[in-house]
This record gives structure tokens, sequence and C-alpha cells, in this order.
């Protein structure tokens, strides 16, 4: 009796180690889905932003790729339906490239006392031009019917 208690004890183990490797890899193979499903994209001529994420909510960080035409000089998000003042970006250019520039930045959302919030991100380029993009946060993920 005494030696099927170690024999018992291995299943149990080998069996729950077993359900943890099967669970990461189910996983891992949906955050390998194409960011066409499972990000926010923004876009005009000059500029392509991607957000790793298809909902913004607040008080959770995200990471943003840039993708641009000119020099970065300054990027920032305010509020555009409530004054939520300026948060400035910090972004960090990871590659230069054939006149396009690949930057990375981070960013975390205040909670407004509105439960879905409207956003402008303001990228200001060395050629003088800014750019506006529009997006919406919520307190928590919107019910998809």
């Amino acid at each position: 009796m005494v030696k099927k208690t170690p024999t018992i004890i291995q299943l149990i183990t080998s069996a729950f180690i077993i359900s943890l490797i099967s669970a990461c890899s189910a996983e891992q193979g949906v955050n390998q889905q194409t960011c066409d499903e499972l990000c926010i994209t923004m876009q005009n001529p000059q500029l392509k932003i991607t957000l790793n994420t298809d909902v913004i909510l607040v008080e959770q960080q995200y990471q943003m790729h840039i993708t641009s035409t000119q020099p970065i000089e300054s990027m920032y998000i305010e509020g555009s339906n409530m004054n939520m003042g300026t948060l400035p970006l910090i972004y960090k250019l990871i590659e230069s490239d054939n006149g396009n520039f690949i930057y990375q930045s981070s960013f975390m959302l205040g909670l407004c006392s509105q439960p879905e919030m409207t956003w402008i991100l303001k990228v200001e380029m060395a050629n003088d031009k800014t750019a506006e993009f529009d997006f919406v946060s919520y307190w928590q993920k919107p019910v998809q019917y």
C-alpha cells in the first residue's frame, strides 16, 4: 500500500503538469492571430499606428507601434469630449530604413467620470504637419451581440 501512494501522487502531478502545458499551448495559438482581428490600427498616408488591443480599457497599459514617413517630433493624447489634460507620450525610434521611421511607445489612460471617453492622439512630425486620430476608451469591454 505504501508503494502505491507515490505512484498515485506522481500520476496526479503528471496530469496537472500536462494540463498546464496544454493550456499554455492553446493560449499561444490565440496570441499568434493576426493584428487584423486583435489590434486597433489608425492610419493616414504618412502614418500607421497599431495598438496591441482591440478595445482600449482605462487604467491598463498598451503598446503602440508607429510607422512614419517623417521623423516624429512629439506625440500626445488629449481628451475630446472632456478635459482630461494632455498626456505626453514617450516614444523610442527602433528602426529607420528607406525613408520609414519605426517607433514604439506605451500609454495608460486615466479613469474618467463617463464609462465611454473619446480621445485624440496627436502626432507632430518634422515636416510641421500634425496628424490626429480619434479613439474611444471604456471602463469595461463592451458586450458584443
